[in-house]
């Protein structure tokens, strides 16, 4: 029972993630024209798979936003947004609370 629980919660997570980019979870134009997507991500970011596989893992998303910076497609700007939640990394509940928390607090 328990494996399915945690193939349901990476579903979800997943789903969540690309219902996110796919309706347009971007906030506002900024000042110079350039729309922020926002691309949330649920790690775990405390204990010790926070600082195994969660921290290094929102360092490489930072980055890789940074160097990626501003990007054009069909003649509008855009840029990456990237929002971290913290999944605990210990059930299928800290990433439902996670996905909750995308839903509700990051529309």
């Amino acid at each position: 029972m328990k494996k399915w629980s945690s193939v349901v919660a990476v579903v979800v997570l997943c789903v969540s993630l690309v219902i996110g980019v796919a309706c347009g979870g971007g906030g506002g134009g900024d000042d110079d024209g350039v729309t922020e997507i926002e691309l949330g991500m649920a790690l775990p970011l405390s204990g010790l798979m926070g600082a195994m596989i969660g921290l290094p893992a929102k360092q490489l998303h930072q980055m890789a936003a940074e160097k990626i910076g501003v990007f054009e497609v069909g003649g509008k700007q855009y840029r990456w947004k990237i929002i971290f939640e913290d999944n605990q990394g210990s059930s299928a509940a800290g990433g439902l609370a996670s996905t909750t928390r995308f839903i509700y607090d990051h529309d």
